[in-house]
């Protein structure tokens, strides 16, 4: 049977009865459930589309005033842009509709409402509106269950007993105890031989509970940790506790410290962090051939709630004592982070350090801030003092500012680079300071539009080069589709100009202007069967560039990439700004492609990707930059293959075919096994020398995760010097209340870096400390 004493209360029970004094006795699986309900005071139209409702909740009485948008809709009456707003003193008239009221009561009574029929209800229909749609995910209230073998519920005094197996959940957690009051007109309640466990985590145990308020515990002979009761690893012991779930601190009196069966040591008092708030975190110890032997203590610090710092003092034998130092600051227009570390380096005598940098900020609707970057005060820093990035080449420092246009976008930007492979070449490491790039690409008649990028660059080098680049780029574009996208075409007619001057040992002006023509036609058929999809996909481009030589122009950011796919979609292969190719070329790309539609989305079956290019005329360029060209003729063939036939298995193949040589040129491949618990993968990858760096790299990452272990092991093999250069293995342990980690590592230094090898180790208590965990 069931029944309700007030609007507040749902009580459910095997037998209810009601006593003299006209208390509701409940016995037998009681379940009882408490919300504060919302009453209407009254609501009123403001103007043609808005609504003012404002609602009293029953418990304590708070008003609550909600705003509402109405918007008539051949489908009925709409409702959106739902919020909240302080309560008026008295509501303006008129009042609304008989409709309006309607659809208010039946949002008013289905507040509480927890069930999907329910929820259903929200969409029923008002005698004005056959059909109306909430677009509103309603706040709800806050909800307490209580469930029990004994229940006495006095309505006059607002106090529910409860006896045998008591359970409450309530926002701030779920509790058990052998007898339980609740009050419920203020947030207060009293157990005992009780237990709490906060939605984090956290446990205690105390002979008497007392909750004062919505956010503050105080107990008697309380038990206190972080562990599950089946796996529990350390304990606090106390004869007074306070749990201050507002503040994030629990304290204590007479405080024991016990680890298995053992106590640790004892404190009069005793204070610990139940979230975010400074302290310790869990130390790290180490030991390899560049730092020795290594211990780590950071210190967090947590003065405001966007704002945050840890300190991290770093021992190590070998080098001496490394502090750090993070700054972090997250806000509503964006975040930022700062680090920076130094020491006196005693094996090489001097003073060093290191900083980072990240920040992103939004600066109004359409514009963007970002900055990031990185620098060391000596090229072996990062070889002698930060384990993995002894083959880092490049440390990168750049900021932009961008924003958006009617028809495009702009953007001023920063670089400079720190040369850590050749530091001898530092004062020839070209930086930009600034550039500012303009795309837009108005549209000037159905399918036409007018595409127009002027970019303009400062460049400096330490060597004394200052100069300017300024690169103008404007086209008449053209687009139109057939068969709902599966037949499109475009081309695309314009000019491409650059115009250097600089000052190095005299001054440079050059000019290099040269008119361009591209045709591209795709086209797509697709047919079903049942579950299958197969899709073909032909892609046909010509391009066309009227440029002259440019050996003898100045020569700045430009370099030839490879030739791979992206030769086949630009005609263009240089990069930077300083070249413009020479093109006479025709592209094709063929695609195949099967996919399987599955219960959790679709997977590709098999993707094939056959790519040629055949050059008209093709004179040089640049001689410097291309030592090796193709001649008039075929390019070479270029195959992508992917083969994912089942869930845990996937393939990807790639290879480049030179027809003259008649020989493989270029190859990657890749084979992933991937499971719930466990997975490998293995990539190589092969580049002959004449066509790009020499290379032929093997990589190969595998792990597996049981219960509670986690093993890792991965490294990178170069066979063509028959060398590791990489290799790292980490076995973690995961116990429910602290964790182990254990990592080796070992590489190789880029160029004349020093390598290194070691050991790290970390151990994680959970919930002690400040955080537990970086």
């Amino acid at each position: 049977m069931a029944a309700q004493a007030q609007a507040a209360v749902e009580i459910t029970a095997e037998r209810m009865r009601r006593s003299a004094d006209g208390a509701l006795l409940a016995e037998g699986a009681v379940h009882a459930v408490r919300t504060p309900a919302l009453v209407a005071d009254g609501a009123a139209m403001q103007d043609a589309h808005t609504v003012l409702a404002r609602f009293r909740e029953t418990i304590t009485g708070k008003r609550r005033a909600f705003r509402f948008v109405l918007a008539a809709t051949p489908e009925g009456l709409r409702i959106a842009r739902v919020r909240e707003v302080p309560p008026p003193a008295t509501l303006p008239a008129p009042a609304p509709s008989s409709a309006v009221q309607k659809l208010l009561d039946r949002w008013r009574r289905a507040w509480n409402r927890h069930d999907a029929a329910a929820m259903q209800a929200l969409l029923a229909s008002p005698a004005a509106a056959p059909l109306a749609r909430w677009q509103a995910a309603w706040a709800r209230a806050p909800r307490e269950e209580l469930f029990a073998d004994r229940l006495r519920y006095a309505p006059r005094e607002g106090i529910v007993r409860a006896e045998g197996q008591v359970r409450l959940r309530a926002p701030q957690g779920e509790g058990r105890a052998a007898r339980l009051m609740l009050w419920l007109r203020r947030p207060r309640m009293e157990a005992e031989d009780a237990a709490w466990r906060l939605p984090d985590g956290k446990r205690l145990r105390a002979r008497r509970l007392i909750r004062k308020g919505e956010h503050l515990f105080l107990a008697e002979e309380i038990v206190f940790t972080r562990c599950p009761p089946e796996a529990e690893s350390w304990r606090l012991r106390a004869g007074h506790g306070r749990l201050d779930l507002a503040n994030g601190w629990f304290t204590a009196k007479d405080a024991q410290l016990e680890l298995g069966p053992v106590p640790l040591f004892w404190a009069p008092w005793w204070r610990q962090a139940v979230r975010r708030h400074s302290g310790l975190l869990a130390p790290e110890f180490g030991s390899d051939r560049q730092r020795g032997s290594v211990i780590t203590l950071p210190l967090y610090l947590a003065p405001r709630a966007d704002w945050d710092a840890t300190l991290t003092p770093t021992w190590m034998s070998r080098r001496g004592l490394l502090a750090g130092l993070e700054l972090r600051h997250a806000a509503r227009w964006g975040r930022f982070r700062l680090y920076g570390e130094g020491l006196r380096d005693r094996q090489r005598g001097r003073n060093r350090n290191r900083w980072a940098l990240e920040a992103e900020a939004r600066l109004g609707p359409s514009m963007r801030f970002t900055a990031q970057g990185e620098g060391v005060s000596d090229a072996a820093y990062l070889a002698d003092l930060v384990p993995g990035r002894a083959q880092t080449p490049y440390l990168v420092r750049e900021a932009s500012l961008s924003g958006a246009l009617p028809d495009g976008d702009w953007r001023l930007r920063a670089q400079m680079l720190q040369n850590l492979a050749r530091p001898d070449l530092q004062p020839a490491t070209l930086a930009v300071l600034p550039e500012l790039s303009v795309r837009a690409a108005p549209e000037i008649a159905p399918g036409v539009s007018l595409e127009l990028a002027p970019t303009i660059t400062r460049f400096v080098r330490r060597t004394g080069l200052r100069g300017t680049r300024a690169h103008m780029r404007a086209a008449l574009a053209w687009r139109h589709e057939w068969l709902p996208g599966g037949l499109a075409a475009g081309a695309r007619l314009g000019i491409a100009a650059i115009h250097w001057r600089l000052r190095e040992t005299a001054p440079v002006r050059a000019s290099l202007a040269a008119p361009f023509a591209s045709l591209w036609l795709k086209a797509a058929w697709e047919r079903f069967f049942g579950d299958l999809r197969h899709e073909v996909a032909l892609s046909l481009r010509g391009d066309f560039v009227q440029a002259r030589e440019q050996t003898r122009l100045p020569l700045l950011d430009a370099g030839l990439v490879p030739y791979g796919w992206s030769s086949l979609a630009t005609p263009n292969r240089f990069t930077g700004g300083d070249r413009l190719e020479r093109a006479r070329r025709l592209s094709l790309v063929l695609t195949q492609r099967w996919q399987r539609h599955e219960a959790d989305g679709v997977r590709e079956l098999v993707r094939l990707r056959l790519g040629a290019g055949y050059r008209l005329r093709q004179p040089i360029t640049d001689r410097r930059l291309e030592p090796f060209f193709f001649a008039s003729g075929w390019e070479p063939l270029l195959a992508a293959l992917t083969w994912h036939p089942l869930a845990w298995l996937a393939a990807e193949g790639e290879g480049e075919w030179d027809l003259r040589a008649r020989r493989l040129v270029r190859a990657t491949g890749t084979l992933a096994l991937t499971g719930k618990k466990a997975g490998i993968t293995m990539r190589y990858w092969e580049t002959r020398p004449r066509f790009g760096a020499a290379a032929r790299h093997l990589s190969a990452h595998a792990h597996w995760t049981g219960m509670r272990w986690h093993l890792a092991a991965g490294g990178d093999y170069d066979a063509l010097g028959r060398r590791w250069l990489r290799a790292e293995t980490e076995v973690r342990y995961r116990h429910p209340c602290w964790e182990l980690a254990l990592t080796g590592f070992a590489e190789r230094g880029f160029g004349a870096a020093p390598g290194n090898r070691g050991v790290r180790l970390l151990l994680t208590l959970a919930g002690l400390g400040s955080l537990g965990t970086r």
